[in-house]
C-alpha cells in the first residue's frame, strides 16, 4: 500500500510539473504575440482614454469600501483593539510576519534596514499599538480619507492614503474578512495608479472653475464646458483583466453537485451567518420550490465561467469600429500569421 501511494504521489507530482511547464509555455507564447504585434500592445495599454468610466469607478467602488468599514464600526473594538480578540503582542506574533523577530518593544529595530524588511512583509501599525483610542483615531482618518477620495478631493493623495490605511486594518488580523475583502484590497492598490479624479470630482471643478466662471476684468466666462481630460489606459486595463480573472476563477471552482443540480444558492441562503431574520429561510425555500433559485444558480455559474468573453467582445468591437474608421494599424501578413499561431498554441497549452 505504501509503495502504491508513493507511486501515486510521484504521478501527481509529475502531472503538476507538466501542467506548470505548459502554463509557462502559454505565457511565453502570449508575450511573443505582443512582441510581434507591438502596435496592439501600445494601443491596448498606452492609449489615452475617456476619464469618465474611471471616475464612476472611483465613486461607486469608493462607496462600497466606505460602507464596508462603516458596517464594521460596531465590531471595531472587538476585531482591531487590544480589548477585543487579540492583545497587541499576540496579534503581532500570529500575523506580524518578520516584525516579531526584527522589532523589540523596548529597543526597537536592531538594524535600520530591518524597518524596510518589515514594510515589505505583513506590517501593520496596529501590531505596534492597538489601544482603542489609537485604533479609533486611525479608523476615523481612514473613513475621512475614503470620503474625500469619493468626492475627488486631492484624489491622488487621498487614494494612496486610503490604500495605506485600509491595509493597516486588513493586515491586523485576517479572521474577519472574506474573498470580497481581498477584491477590495486589490482594486484599492490598482486605484493608486489610475487617474480617476480627472472628472466628476472636486479637483476637476477647482481646476476649471476660473475658466468656467471667469475672473472679472481678466478672464471672460466660458461659453462651453472645457473638454474632458483623457487618461492613461493601462490601470483600467489591469482592473478589467483582474475582474475577468476573479469571475473566471470563481466559476471554475463551482464544480460541486449542488451547483450542477441548482441547490447551491438555497443552501447558502439558509446558512446561519448569511441571514439576519428567520423569514429569509422561508423566502429561500419558496424561491427554490418555484424554480427561481435553481435558474439563478445555473445563471451565476455560467455568468462567471463565461465572463472573459466580455473582454473578447470589447476587443472585437474596437477592431470592427477602428477598421471601419480606417484607424486600425496595418500589419504585414507574416506577422499576423505568426501571431495567430502563437495564440492558438497558448490556447492548446492552457486547455
Amino acid at each position: 500500500l505504501g509503495a502504491f501511494l508513493e507511486d501515486k504521489e510521484i504521478d501527481v507530482s509529475a502531472h503538476l510539473g507538466e501542467a506548470t511547464q505548459l502554463q509557462l509555455v502559454a505565457v511565453a507564447l502570449i508575450l511573443g504575440f505582443f512582441a510581434i504585434r507591438h502596435e496592439l500592445w501600445k494601443k491596448l495599454m498606452f492609449a489615452r482614454i475617456d476619464a469618465r468610466p474611471a471616475a464612476l469607478m472611483r465613486i461607486f467602488f469608493g462607496l462600497v469600501v466606505l460602507w464596508t468599514f462603516v458596517d464594521l464600526t460596531r465590531d471595531a473594538r472587538f476585531l482591531f483593539t487590544d480589548e477585543g480578540m487579540w492583545l497587541t503582542k499576540m496579534a503581532r506574533k500570529n500575523y506580524g510576519g518578520k516584525l516579531t523577530t526584527l522589532w523589540d518593544p523596548e529597543h526597537g529595530f536592531e538594524n535600520p534596514t530591518d524597518f524596510f524588511v518589515v514594510l515589505w512583509g505583513k506590517f501593520s501599525i496596529l501590531h505596534l499599538r492597538s489601544d482603542p483610542m489609537f485604533v479609533y483615531s486611525l479608523y476615523t482618518v481612514m473613513l475621512t480619507s475614503l470620503t474625500m477620495m469619493i468626492f475627488g478631493m486631492y484624489t491622488r493623495f487621498t487614494t494612496v492614503l486610503s490604500w495605506i490605511l485600509v491595509e493597516q486594518v486588513y493586515r491586523y488580523s485576517p479572521l474577519f474578512y472574506t474573498g470580497g475583502d481581498t477584491v477590495v484590497r486589490v482594486f484599492m492598490f490598482l486605484g493608486m495608479f489610475c487617474r480617476w479624479g480627472e472628472v466628476y470630482s472636486w479637483d476637476a471643478w477647482r481646476r476649471n472653475r476660473r475658466r468656467i466662471l471667469g475672473v472679472p476684468g481678466k478672464i471672460e466666462p466660458a461659453t462651453s464646458l472645457p473638454a474632458w481630460r483623457r487618461i492613461p489606459a493601462w490601470p483600467q486595463r489591469l482592473m478589467m483583466l483582474q475582474l475577468a480573472i476573479i469571475y473566471s476563477a470563481t466559476g471554475l471552482l463551482k464544480t460541486g453537485n449542488t451547483w450542477m443540480n441548482g441547490t447551491a444558492l438555497y443552501y447558502s441562503l439558509c446558512l446561519d451567518h448569511f441571514y439576519r431574520m428567520p423569514e429569509q429561510i422561508n423566502v429561500a425555500t419558496f424561491a427554490q420550490y418555484t424554480g427561481v433559485l435553481p435558474v439563478v444558480t445555473v445563471f451565476v455559474r455560467w455568468w462567471e465561467l463565461l465572463f472573459p468573453v466580455v473582454l473578447i467582445g470589447m476587443l472585437v468591437n474596437t477592431y470592427e469600429r477602428e477598421r471601419h474608421e480606417g484607424t486600425w494599424p496595418v500589419t504585414p501578413l507574416w506577422r499576423r500569421a505568426t501571431s495567430y499561431l502563437m495564440v492558438a498554441g497558448a490556447f492548446v497549452c492552457l486547455s
